[in-house]
């Protein structure tokens, strides 16, 4: 982080002035291009319901949508069950003065995101959202205003990474391409949801760190009102305590007299190690390996070996050789003694279950990270403190008094106060946290098969990392000794030449970033801030070796210690060239913009907008939801876990209460609403209980028997529960709760469209109800397709010859109105069953497939071409089995299947992103 110069006009850093202009725009391009990529948005439609229920009721812990979340606390009976100390603490202040500063419940960190997103659809200037008395299909609903806000933070985040670059004395050009390369390798983690912020937020707390260090040390007053709204946007606010850490403790270090501060970093660094192997053996796995620190003979060497070092450093006549031997062969030594203690013998059986292999490989890796890190901090206290960027004692303690200051205001400020804080532990680092924490984007880094994200940018800027930090502190090393002064021919060469100062660098800043990467590798979804925290070091590390070596080769060439200048025709080289590269990447993205956002949308008739695009939104129960109001339906219904966020949204809540009449088994808040054991009791009814349990385990596949054992098991199960309805989407119609239910007369579908079924039990009263309703007019559908869909889809179930003829005329009407899969799927399975169904099918088939061979490229201009194609080749295929006599007929139909196959493969590579 080299010290700024105060350079002549005409010494302007290399590419500046006009050619930054070229840069800027690469700038805004990468951030608008980050912004584009497609990510769900499970969490983006519970931030929607939770935004509302707290603009209209305010922001308490009593949950609203779940008969099964946290109940609000905590209660008496709960109290009985903490700690003695804790129980005392109550019986002096009183439980409502704990309630008031550790409320327990639903504690929702991303409040004040949620009541943002809610706002900007639905109340602010720009609100584009579903009203929901009115039909979605006749709406022009967008939901665009998010997509604006993801745009406008990274557009915030680029600007803020490229001047933490300059401020750290990097090249203009070089550290708007480093800030553009921190977007690029994020690009695939960055979704609408609360986490966008603290991506935004990052950058900006380790500008202040930059500022306070090499501006005035007053910015670093901040941090507490980032803090304040920090803790109240998301629960990521913790990584700002967690950087103080190192900030506060390495400034401190380097403030220090150099003995002192060696003595505290290796006696705190051989503890630190030695609680790392004490942790990892507290594991339930390891008991009988488990030792007290007090029985332990490498407890009391380490302290024998941290006074030998206090001892050293007050005698002044020892050595500094000796001194800084004997702390180098002591760290050879707990190292030894403190790693081995993480492979005990007998572990490698034990690492065959997966979530004791995976607790076992995160401790190896936290430890020898650590230890890196430990040994490079090492490194550069003891050679290099005299160029490392100091701060002065007052600006210490102002960043103490900071860090207070920001403490006690995130918990005063905050609606949950003490839980804001214990709350991210409990989510963080508890036993619960394991469950929560098998999601794929919670998975390393380099765990390359999976879904979530695309680690290889993150791999490659971690291998420039390393190459660049090598190369930087062996160049450091070749500092000049002496002073040079320029000659006579130096100065007849440069008159305006500038003598380089070594440069000086920010050690905390460098381990803050070090740590970033850290948490990037352990777990995938901190990718994001792992860019944008590194990306201006090795900005730095990149700038700092082209000038040291410029300085070094120009003071043999010339005796002159300066950067060589780039000449104005090689600056003009490199803005063409940028100018020809951002050009090329501006037609590119620009065109793969067009195509998968603007372009009509292959994937969904009506919910085209670049939000429903970008979030897969389009998929969402917009029209179970609908069905939901239009029948004012109440109770308590099982849903798939990551559609519970949109099922709470898509209801009118009570105006006096918040609570949603239809209320959710599970949704993906996760432990910020739920025990564990919820959520496994629904993954277990999800699985099919023990009938399924037992297949698993004898290694075969369900059967027939088995899904009518699950169907009977899960009648059972849900009823004693006081559900009534079960709402799955599309994917999940071939899991063993939905096949179970097919099973049973007593679960039937009551609602059936494009992308949900809803089954309701017909032995409870309302679902009698809305069942009966069907047939009589009294159920309201959302429109005339789902109608036909579920009514056609009842009445072919049903002995009665007139009703499934009925039947058969409701689908192939759906079909001719919307030709969806689901539809094509029913009326195919109708033609087994009667030659008169049999008729009537191949004749709408024929016309379906004739149809699309027809209108191909005018449906090819039109939303929903992914479900015509679908259809069109269903329907060669039922059309290729009824005339497998004839080999013409059959040849032609399965060349064209084979056609759509490819056409539907190029679709998807043409409307992903």
């Amino acid at each position: 982080m080299a010290e700024q110069l105060e350079l002549p006009q005409k010494n302007r850093p290399a590419l500046g002035g006009w050619i930054m202009l070229i840069f800027w725009w690469a700038m805004i391009l990468c951030a608008l291009h980050a912004s584009t990529h497609m990510v769900g948005a499970g969490d983006t439609w519970v931030a929607m319901a939770c935004g509302r229920h707290f603009i209209n009721h305010g922001v308490d812990t009593v949950e609203p949508f779940s008969a099964n979340s946290h109940k609000p606390g905590p209660t008496a009976e709960e109290v009985k069950t903490w700690p003695k100390w804790a129980q005392k603490v109550t019986d002096i202040v009183g439980l409502d003065t704990v309630k008031f500063w550790h409320p327990t419940g639903w504690v929702n960190q991303n409040w004040l995101t949620h009541v943002f997103f809610y706002w900007i659809t639905h109340d602010s200037p720009i609100a584009d959202a579903d009203k929901f008395d009115v039909p979605f299909e006749s709406q022009n609903i967008s939901y665009n205003s998010l997509v604006y806000w993801k745009y406008a933070i990274y557009i915030i985040t680029v600007i803020v990474v490229y001047y933490t670059g300059r401020h750290l004395g990097v090249n203009p050009a070089v550290s708007a391409t480093f800030a553009c390369f921190a977007l690029f390798i994020g690009r695939s983690f960055l979704d609408i949801r609360p986490a966008g912020f603290s991506n935004m937020l990052t950058a900006i707390l380790l500008f202040i760190f930059v500022l306070a260090v090499y501006r005035n040390y007053l910015y670093i007053w901040l941090i507490v009102p980032i803090t304040v709204l920090w803790c109240n946007l998301h629960g990521g606010y913790v990584y700002v305590f967690i950087v103080l850490v190192p900030f506060i403790g390495l400034h401190l270090l380097q403030i220090l007299p150099k003995r002192i501060s060696t003595v505290l970093l290796y006696c705190l660094g051989w503890l630190f190690f030695y609680a790392l192997a004490m942790k990892f053996r507290g594991h339930e796995y390891l008991e009988s390996i488990k030792i007290s620190p007090l029985k332990d003979g490498l407890f009391y060497f380490i302290l024998i070996l941290a006074g030998g070092s206090v001892l050293l450093a007050r005698l002044k006549n020892v050595k500094p050789a000796l001194f800084y031997i004997y702390h180098v062969i002591g760290v050879f030594i707990v190292f030894i003694a403190t790693s081995s203690r993480l492979y005990p013998e007998g572990i490698d059986g034990l690492m065959r279950q997966e979530v004791f292999g995976d607790y076992v490989h995160d401790a190896r890796l936290t430890y020898f990270v650590t230890f890196a890190i430990f040994a490079v901090v090492a490194l550069l206290l003891g050679v290099f403190k005299s160029r490392l960027k100091p701060i002065t004692p007052k600006a210490w303690g102002h960043t103490v008094a900071a860090t207070v200051i920001a403490f006690f205001a995130m918990i005063v400020l905050n609606p949950f106060r003490l839980t804001n804080l214990t709350h991210t532990f409990v989510v963080s680092v508890s036993e619960d946290a394991k469950l929560w924490k098998t999601v794929n984007e919670w998975h390393p880094a380099f765990e390359w098969d999976n879904p979530v994200g695309d680690e290889q940018p993150f791999l490659y800027m971690y291998i420039l990392a390393w190459i660049l930090l090598a190369v930087w502190v062996v160049c450091l090393m070749f500092k000049p000794k002496d002073k040079i002064k320029a000659g006579k021919n130096a100065a007849a060469n440069n008159q305006n030449a500038v003598q380089y100062q070594w440069p000086m660098f920010d050690l905390p800043l460098l381990v803050i970033a070090a740590f970033t990467v850290y948490m990037a590798i352990g777990s995938r979804r901190f990718i994001p801030i792992a860019a944008i925290a590194a990306c201006p070091i090795i900005a730095m590390f990149l700038d700092n070796v082209v000038k040291m070596i410029s300085a070094l080769f120009n003071r043999a060439k010339t005796g002159n210690f300066a950067v060589l200048p780039m000449s104005k025709w090689g600056q003009y080289f490199f803005a063409f060239w940028a100018f020809v590269f951002v050009s090329f990447l501006s037609i590119w993205w620009g065109y793969w913009y067009k195509a998968v956002y603007l372009n009509p949308w292959p994937d969904s008739y009506y919910l085209t907008s670049e939000f429903m695009r970008m979030s897969a939104s389009y998929a969402k129960p917009f029209r179970a939801c609908q069905f939901i109001r239009n029948n004012n339906l109440k109770g308590e219904v099982f849903n798939y876990w990551t559609e519970g966020g949109f099922v709470a949204y898509g209801q009118n809540p009570d105006p006096n209460t918040g609570k949603t009449p239809l209320q959710l088994f599970m949704d993906g808040r996760a432990q910020a609403a739920y025990n564990t054991e919820a959520y496994n009791h629904w993954m277990y009814i999800m699985g099919g209980g023990e009938v399924a349990r037992n297949a698993q385990r004898a290694g075969r596949g369900l059967t027939n028997s088995d899904y009518q054992a699950i169907g009977q098991w899960t009648d059972k199960q849900l009823s004693s529960e006081n559900v009534w309805v079960v709402l799955m989407p599309t994917g999940q119609y071939d899991s063993a709760l939905v096949r179970g239910l097919e099973t049973t007369m007593n679960w039937l579908p009551v609602f059936i469209d494009d992308q949900q079924k809803m089954y309701v039990n017909v032995n409870a009263e309302q679902g009698k109800s809305l069942y009966i309703g069907m047939f009589d007019g009294q159920t309201k559908f959302p429109d005339e397709f789902s109608k036909q869909l579920t009514l056609g889809t009842n009445f072919l179930r049903m002995r009665d010859e007139s009703k499934f003829e009925a039947g058969c005329d409701m689908l192939i009407e759906a079909f001719k109105r919307r030709a969806y899969q689901a539809t094509a799927v029913e009326l195919i399975n109708a033609a087994g069953r009667s030659q008169k169904a049999r008729d009537k099918v191949t004749n709408v088939m024929n016309d379906c497939f004739n149809d699309f061979v027809e209108k191909e490229q005018e449906y090819k201009k039109q939303n929903g071409y992914r479900e015509r194609i679908i259809s069109a080749m269903m329907a060669a295929d039922y059309l290729k089995n009824i005339n497998r006599n004839n080999p013409e007929l059959v040849k032609k139909y399965v060349a064209k299947i084979k056609e759509y196959s490819d056409r539907q493969r190029e679709i998807n590579e043409k409307s992903r992103w």
